[in-house]
């Protein structure tokens, strides 16, 4: 019996120790949660001085029969997204045919390390296990480097089930990397 006490609660020591702290990546959860009503708010700083954003899914779509809603970070950036199997796809306008279209963004889950265009834009997987601290705590992220079709360059890192972490933009500059505005994750609300 004391046997059987002992195995029970050893396995139970076990169990526990090796589950999910719930910031790792999760092939289930997903990248960027799309319901209306979560939010995060961020500390950017640019300079020195920092300022706050907030980021929010405000709205739910159809388009196409299919579920989409606007991710807004600060009055500036809006996004029009949904989640798929295969990642998150944005809704962007394609110059070639003059109307907006579906693509897929951010690849998720991923196991390999990739990089691929997407509509004018160069998006590059560099990791999909980076740790970040941040103010809202320590998560483990999908780590994107992204140059918009604009030539803006961001780092991204996304924790699955909870969203966009941190994003920075840099300019690269005689083979250097300058960051201008580093905007980490504060506080967040997940429904």
């Amino acid at each position: 019996m004391k046997k059987i006490t002992l195995f029970l609660a050893l396995a139970l020591l076990f169990s526990s120790a090796c589950s999910d702290s719930g910031n790792s990546p999760s092939k289930t959860k997903e990248l960027l949660p799309t319901k209306v009503g979560n939010e995060w708010k961020y500390v950017a700083t640019t300079g020195g001085i920092g300022t706050i954003r907030l980021g929010k899914v405000s709205e739910l779509m159809k388009i196409e029969e299919k579920d989409w809603f606007s991710f807004v970070i600060a009055p500036k950036t809006q996004k029009v997204i949904r989640n798929a199997a295969d990642g998150v796809h944005v809704l962007l306008y394609n110059d070639s045919t003059k109307k907006e279209e579906d693509f897929l963004f951010y690849k998720y889950p991923v196991e390999e390390i990739s990089e691929y265009e997407v509509n004018g834009n160069q998006v590059r997987l560099v990791a999909t296990d980076k740790e970040v601290s941040v103010p809202a705590g320590t998560f483990s992220c999908y780590y994107f480097n992204v140059m918009y079709s604009d030539s803006t360059r961001y780092e991204e890192y996304f924790a699955p089930g909870i969203g966009l972490i941190k994003y920075v933009l840099y300019s690269d500059s005689a083979g250097f990397r300058k960051s201008i505005t580093i905007s980490e994750l504060e506080s967040y609300t997940i429904k």
